[in-house]
């Protein structure tokens, strides 16, 4: 019976594939009880040769290649392909502490859980800094996810935090979108929306390496539209959620200001990148959460300083304009 499926996408990580693998099989599993599907997402370097050569020396990885279309896409794959009982997201480069999994798996098995979350070390490589990612939930106590949608203090984190089941996953149809940078919020959301039955397990499993300090923040003008707009995507995911009249109004309610709040994040995510963005494009953006829904700002958000700030400055879209420059950039 193979108890856990590891999907790992590959873009351009030759550096460090092998090492993400080789965490993988050193968690103390017999090699029937797992199976490896790394995902190659198009790769131009040597990431695709080194999958095909640990394919060839291990009879439990299997390797899947598409054009380049993103990391929500390549797991995908590994999900529709998937047999085991339960599924992990490890980026390839990053990798998991050993024989850390047993717990998670166990309680998982026992308690039939949706969803294990975990413990997730972040290693910021440049600076030596290594912090854990907070985590409110106790330990041994099973939670609703309304509970955890209605808990400010947990995130719509990395998909790499948790053990997800397989029979869970594909019952609700919860598939990544293809969403260019938020596809891990988007997903989080619906996992929350369905899960019945999540728990927390203090052991400390994946280690997330940060390379730079831009991991997850774009430099790029292009790419910082896309992430930019993505996110109010999400934004407007969540308010169109709060809507849904099934839901108690504890949660509605909640929705609503994590949505309101993450435009607001959002649009001082425009504004600290107004270097690089001028105004023609950045009232292109607000123009595009207009018509998602979540602009302007209505009531209030998860924090009164954003609140505040949301209906004083960004809810004034002419002013707004003025904080950016009209000349053009590359």
């Amino acid at each position: 019976m193979i108890k856990l499926s590891y999907i790992i996408p590959v873009y351009n990580n030759e550096l460090y594939l092998e090492r993400c693998v080789n965490s993988c099989i050193a968690q103390g599993l017999k090699e029937t009880e797992y199976e490896i599907l790394i995902c190659d997402d198009g790769s131009t370097d040597g990431s695709l040769k080194i999958a095909n050569r640990l394919k060839a020396e291990h009879g439990y990885i299997q390797v899947f290649s598409q054009n380049n279309s993103g990391a929500g896409a390549a797991r995908n794959i590994g999900l529709r392909n998937a047999r085991g009982q339960y599924v992990i997201f490890v980026d390839s480069d990053d990798y998991l502490f050993p024989n850390s999994l047993n717990s998670p798996i166990s309680l998982c098995l026992k308690h039939q859980l949706d969803v294990c979350r975990y413990v997730l070390l972040n290693k910021l490589i440049s600076v030596g800094k290594s912090w854990h990612s907070p985590n409110p939930l106790l330990p041994n106590l099973i939670y609703d996810g309304y509970e955890l949608i209605s808990n400010p203090n947990v995130p719509f984190d990395t998909v790499c935090s948790a053990l997800y089941k397989l029979d869970f996953l594909k019952t609700n149809s919860i598939f990544f979108s293809q969403l260019t940078s938020s596809e891990d919020v988007e997903f989080t959301l619906q996992v929350y929306l369905h899960a019945k039955r999540v728990m927390y397990d203090n052991t400390q499993v994946y280690i997330y390496e940060i390379k730079d300090d831009t991991r997850g923040h774009p430099t790029d003008t292009k790419d910082i539209i896309n992430f930019i707009k993505d996110d109010l995507f999400i934004a407007s995911t969540i308010y169109s959620v709060a809507s849904i009249s099934t839901y108690s109004e504890r949660v509605s309610k909640y929705l609503k200001l994590r949505a309101n709040s993450m435009t607001t994040s959002t649009i001082l995510s425009l504004l600290r990148s107004r270097k690089k963005i001028n105004k023609t494009t950045a009232s292109a953006i607000i123009n595009y959460a207009k018509s998602k829904g979540v602009y302007p700002i209505k009531g209030k958000t998860l924090s009164w300083k954003t609140t505040v700030l949301a209906h004083l400055l960004f809810n004034r879209q002419k002013l707004l304009m003025r904080l950016f420059d009209t000349k053009n950039r590359d």
